[in-house]
């Protein structure tokens, strides 16, 4: 089974314009992966849209809707080896603290993938330290499997 721990820190941007959230995600005998995403309102199309650049290279956008406890992100990116990918995001609010994200519909070079299955997520208290710096945000923790 893949096992992964994924970390993920929001927090708002300097003008509170965008939202900047910071993830890692480490799996055994692997690199650690780690991103930044920029989730922000476009006023010209009026849609929530993001901005999504990964260690390894690649990188790609999306575009929020919100459907009752659910934001769907409907997905495109280039992979670090060029390929293209798309999909679609469903991130669910279990409760205050706890999501679930699950990437569905998901093509690579436009050969249907696997749907993966979801990832949970839940919300843990800052620690001392991270309260200390002047842009933390509680973390958000899951384990996928």
């Amino acid at each position: 089974a893949d096992t992964a721990t994924v970390s993920s820190i929001m927090r708002w941007s300097p003008s509170q314009a965008f939202l900047i959230r910071s993830y890692d995600v480490i799996r055994e005998d692997e690199e650690p992966f780690q991103g930044q995403q920029i989730i922000g309102w476009d006023p010209a199309v009026k849609e929530i849209r993001s901005w999504t650049f990964n260690s390894d290279g690649s990188f790609g956008e999306g575009v929020w809707s919100q459907n009752g406890a659910e934001w769907i992100v409907r997905k495109s990116e280039t992979l670090a080896d060029g390929r293209l990918a798309s999909g679609t995001q469903v991130i669910t609010q279990i409760d205050g603290d706890t999501i679930t994200v699950q990437t569905i519909a998901k093509e690579v070079d436009g050969a249907p993938e696997p749907t993966a299955d979801p990832v949970k997520m839940k919300r843990v208290a800052e620690t001392a330290d991270a309260a200390a710096a002047p842009a933390a945000a509680a973390p958000a923790t899951g384990a996928a499997q």
